[in-house]
């Protein structure tokens, strides 16, 4: 008989036997039964509940024997004992092979939410779907989640979760890195043996936290004014540059009302100061000889 694989839910096999007699009577058994069970060849116990049917010309019709639901993966035989409750033939007992094997399984990764990174642990919650091939839910096994790093280096503790109609859940506490990914590896065995291991990945991603608000900008600093220079003439004479000559300074002695004015220019221009400090000067002593020589005259 073919190998059946492992399922969560019972599967049959459809069984028949033949019966004959080697006592020389020739043709098949017409009478008496047949009892099919099933039998776990490591340990030589009955699995699930046998089966009775009736042999007619020698053989019986083809019979549902029931594999229980959950039947480990291993080797087992089907086992078939023949009796006549009439007498006429003696019992006798056959059996055949059967391997089950493990039962194929899928596991999807449920999604996990974004987070930012922290310098404390965070509760991650994980969790994962597992299906059969063969059908019906898984109700055996679990899933161990664990967190790794772009370089395969575990984050933190596994967590492992049973799995209850199909699904696991668990909790990772994790510290977050600075931003980037992490992995986590999520992987399915069965302890009982009835289903197949299976794996999946999903990533957490972890945000930077935002960056602080920029400072505002400074004021721009007021643009540099530049006084345009203010020139002053007497006479054709420029004062700043010429009035320091004493052809400026005779030529301003002439207007005594002037004076005044260049007082008023020396405020922005360095070389009228100089030129009118040069020009008092002159001028005081320019008075004080007159003022001598009239004197002088006055005596004779």
């Amino acid at each position: 008989m073919g190998p059946i694989t492992t399922s969560s839910g019972a599967q049959t096999v459809n069984v028949t036997a033949t019966v004959t007699s080697p006592n020389g009577t020739g043709g098949n058994v017409p009478s008496g039964t047949v009892t099919f069970s099933v039998i776990n060849t490591a340990t030589n116990q009955q699995v699930g509940s046998s089966v009775t049917a009736t042999v007619t010309n020698g053989t019986t019709p083809s019979t549902a024997l029931t594999i229980p639901a959950g039947t480990p993966a291993g080797s087992y035989s089907i086992k078939a004992v023949f009796t006549d409750s009439t007498g006429n033939f003696s019992s006798s007992t056959g059996s055949t092979p059967l391997n089950v094997t493990t039962s194929t399984t899928t596991l999807s990764p449920g999604t996990v939410a974004d987070v930012s990174t922290s310098s404390s642990a965070q509760n991650i919650p994980v969790s994962a779907t597992v299906t059969s091939a063969t059908g019906g839910t898984v109700n055996s096994g679990t899933v161990t989640f664990t967190a790794v790093d772009d370089l395969g280096n575990q984050v933190g503790s596994s967590v492992t979760g049973s799995v209850v109609n199909g699904t696991a859940t668990g909790t990772l506490s994790l510290t977050l890195p600075a931003g980037g990914r992490l992995t986590i590896r999520e992987s399915f065995t069965d302890s009982t043996g009835t289903f197949g291991n299976a794996s999946g990945s999903v990533t957490l991603h972890v945000n930077a936290p935002p960056a602080p608000p920029a400072p505002p900008a400074p004021p721009a600093p007021p643009a540099p004014v530049t006084p345009s220079p203010l020139q002053l003439f007497i006479d054709g004479f420029k004062l700043g540059s010429d009035l320091a000559s004493p052809l400026g300074v005779s030529a301003a002695l002439a207007d005594a009302a002037l004076i005044a004015d260049i007082q008023a220019v020396g405020l922005f221009d360095p070389f009228v100061v100089a030129g009118f400090n040069f020009f008092q000067s002159q001028h005081s002593s320019s008075t004080s000889t007159s003022s001598s020589s009239s004197s002088s005259s006055s005596s004779h």
